[in-house]
């Protein structure tokens, strides 16, 4: 059937659901309106509020072309629905955040789906009942696989693109018998309880090679002011436990348990809070340091557990009164949550009083100025603290006139930490920045308990002198846990200091963006320098280097294209790696991370194969290389009729190779699966070279075919014509 080169999205009016049925040739019916849509409301995961965007897009094809010979690919529009209602064996993408996918008939389902789903992106199997017998699984690992979905009688296995885990999955009923896959919000990310209105940073993860797989303050969901508060001012405050100085413009709490919501503290100059008491709470509230240059959030000495939240406090680049720092508490207990912080010129947060500090979706943008020592958190003090620290968003610029800025100082001028937790934050110091070190755990007495730094994303590029930023202070404590964190412009891994994770990273979602090296002495190279197999475990060695100046690298191994394991070199880049692997035959690579985020190219790979269990047969050997392939090196044609061929196989097998049927020779492989055999000398012409293993539990199957022709005859010698004219 002919088949439309271009379908514009505009032909298709909005809010229509789509049909495809490549069986009848791509018939495409725009035949749902808003309302009669084929998801039911337990489907239609964030619908978007507004009309839909057009639905779909099929690409490729002459007029006159038939279906199988036309590269498919479908476009799931934001917003849309596309349904396959007949086998597909092409690429669909989904082009927005609430798209929807429904396949009738999984088993028909053979093609692919490229890109990251979005939060709102829907797979709905139609015929996969939904219940306890409907089960999950996925080949990858924070890498791309194959999705498995099956109810014991249909079973759907769609190959995806992206880099996803088996944790990123959730099934649930489509509302019409199926079953519907998302990839929801990790839980906790804030999104579901922001204010409403439009992100401050949107668009600001756009570019980069990797970026959270969460919904980010921010940039998904916007912090600050509750949308639709009307903000009052401060003079008209009239409640118990309150007083208001008009002349100095300050508000202060003496009785427990006040709530300011919904105020305008950057009226006539600029006003600050002071709180005395307990449980104080600054929401919804608008604050600016202004002409009288007062200070904005202060917890005075009688008070404990301030919360800010849904706030909106601007230091305008400007010293305070006080300390210069925008939320300053001399006492007990913090939490800021929702808040937008920007243009500090010290620090944004001060804490000294020690207790449970909590900041948690708010967005930090810009602090420092000159001689300000300024700090993204600054905990001071002898008593004890408790932290959390997660999804925050923090962006630093260019500042004009500063001398830059440090990160998260966990346990800074002496403060005691009795245990802390940074993660899954996104923090962004552009080039320029001037940003020392993001984050500092000090090790000794004032760190009586463990603090983990996990699970974050950062762009490291704006580090004083032109450097890279570091993401943590190379001073490592025993006590201070670094793991999972990824540098977004290279999609690799900040050195950790604990292997394995102590928890499974949660999966970045990629890009099309290329990795960004700002400094190429800085990309590391990696090798495998041995490999020993014994019965189902395989040891690697290698060795790691880059231009970095600070010692040690964090070595990803991978089986395929899965990985499997990771593991800290010693300070001259030596590492070594073992894992228990199932039958069969393994491709290991490695990859090594600097302590700066910046990742090496995968090393050579190496076969390893594992014998299988009982009286199963080994698994086929492989033939690695051959000598001597004389001549033009790799075109498989010599004038050695003597070939000495390697390869791996189970070790301990008897490796059989063979020319065709005949055979040229058994060997033994070694300890490590590994063989070498010189054959006799060959005929002149093309050899299939082919070998077996066998081991008690019988004979593999031949191995891939290597493709030898022997040459060992001189070219005639040329002879010269005389003309006779």
């Amino acid at each position: 059937m002919a088949i439309a080169q271009s379908l514009h999205r505009d032909v298709f009016h909005h809010g229509h659901s789509t049909e495809l049925d490549q069986g009848a040739g791509f018939s495409l019916d725009a035949n749902s309106e808003v309302g009669s849509s084929l998801l039911s409301d337990a489907a239609a995961i964030d619908a978007p509020a507004h009309a839909m965007a057009p639905i779909v897009e099929v690409t490729g094809g002459e007029p006159g072309a038939s279906a199988d010979a036309v590269p498919q690919v479908a476009v799931v529009s934001d917003g849309g629905a596309l349904e396959l209602s007949s086998s597909f064996s092409g690429t669909v993408a989904f082009d927005g955040a609430t798209g929807t996918l429904k396949i009738d008939d999984s088993s028909t389902f053979t093609g692919k789906i490229a890109g990251q789903l979005a939060i709102g992106d829907v797979i709905d199997l139609a015929d996969i009942t939904a219940g306890a017998n409907a089960q999950i699984s996925y080949t990858g690992n924070n890498s791309p696989g194959i999705l498995t979905v099956s109810d014991g009688s249909h079973t759907a296995s769609i190959e995806l693109l992206g880099n996803y885990s088996l944790a990123n999955f959730t099934a649930s009923s489509d509302g019409h018998g199926g079953t519907s896959i998302v990839d929801p919000p990790l839980v906790g990310d804030g999104s579901v309880g922001a204010p409403g209105g439009t992100p401050q940073l949107a668009g600001i993860l756009d570019g980069y090679a990797v970026r959270p797989s969460w919904e980010v303050a921010g940039v998904d969901y916007a912090v600050g002011i509750t949308a639709g508060t009307v903000l009052k001012d401060p003079a008209t405050i009239n409640m118990a436990g309150v007083s208001i100085n008009t002349s100095l413009h300050q508000v202060t709490v003496t009785g427990a348990n006040v709530t300011l919501d919904g105020y305008d503290f950057s009226l006539a100059g600029g006003w600050s809070v002071i709180t005395q008491a307990a449980n104080t709470t600054i929401s919804n509230s608008n604050f600016k340091i202004g002409s009288n240059g007062n200070f904005t959030i202060y917890g005075d000495n009688g008070s404990s557990n301030l919360t800010v939240k849904n706030c909106v406090i601007d230091g305008s680049m400007q010293s305070d009164q006080l300390n210069n720092g925008l939320i300053y508490t001399s006492t007990s207990g913090l939490t800021v949550e929702y808040t937008l912080l920007k243009n500090a010129y010290s620090d944004f947060i001060q804490a000294q009083g020690g207790g449970q500090v909590t900041i948690k979706y708010n967005v930090l943008n810009d602090n420092g100025n000159v001689n300000a020592h300024p700090d993204w958190l600054q905990t001071m003090g002898s008593n004890p603290f408790t932290e959390t620290i997660m999804y925050n968003t923090v962006y630093q610029t260019v500042v004009s006139n500063s001398d830059g800025t440090q990160g998260f100082m966990l346990n800074d001028n002496g403060s005691t930490v009795t245990s802390a937790e940074l993660a899954y934050n996104t923090i962004i110091a552009l080039p320029g920045s001037k940003v020392g070190v993001m984050t500092t755990v000090t090790g000794g007495s004032s760190l009586a308990g463990t603090v983990l730094v996990h699970d974050n994303f950062a762009d490291t590029r704006g580090g004083t002198f032109g450097n890279e930023s570091f993401f943590s202070d190379p001073t490592y404590s025993s006590n201070g846990k670094y793991y999972n964190n990824t540098n977004m412009e290279t999609g690799g891994l900040y050195f950790q200091n604990v292997t394995p994770s102590p928890t499974a990273p949660v999966a970045a979602q990629a890009s099309a963006a290329k990795p960004v090296v700002t400094d190429s002495t800085l990309v590391p190279t990696v090798t495998v320098t041995s490999e020993t197999v014994s019965g189902s475990a395989v040891t690697l060695k290698g060795q790691a280097s880059s231009g970095s100046w600070i010692d040690g690298y964090t070595v990803q191994i991978f089986d395929g294209s899965t990985q499997i394991g990771l593991v800290d070199t010693d300070s001259s880049g030596a590492w070594t790696f073992t894992a228990t692997l199932s039958a069969g035959t393994h491709s290991l690579t490695a990859k090594a991370n600097n302590f700066f985020g910046y990742v090496s190219a995968p090393s050579q790979a190496v076969s390893a194969v594992i014998a299988g269990s009982g009286t199963s047969a080994p698994a086929a050997p492989t033939i690695a290389s051959f000598t001597t392939d004389s001549g033009v090196v790799g075109d498989h044609i010599t004038n050695d009729n003597t070939l000495t061929l390697t390869g791996s196989a189970v070790a301990g097998s008897t490796v059989k190779v063979l020319d065709g049927s005949t055979v040229l020779g058994t060997v033994t492989a070694n300890a490590s699966g590994a063989w070498t055999l010189t054959t006799a000398a060959l005929s002149d012409g093309g050899h299939s070279l082919t070998a077996t293993a066998t081991t008690s539990g019988g004979t593999s199957v031949a191995s891939t075919a290597l493709a030898v022709t022997i040459d060992t005859h001189a070219p005639g010698v040329p002879t010269l014509v005389a003309s006779t004219s």
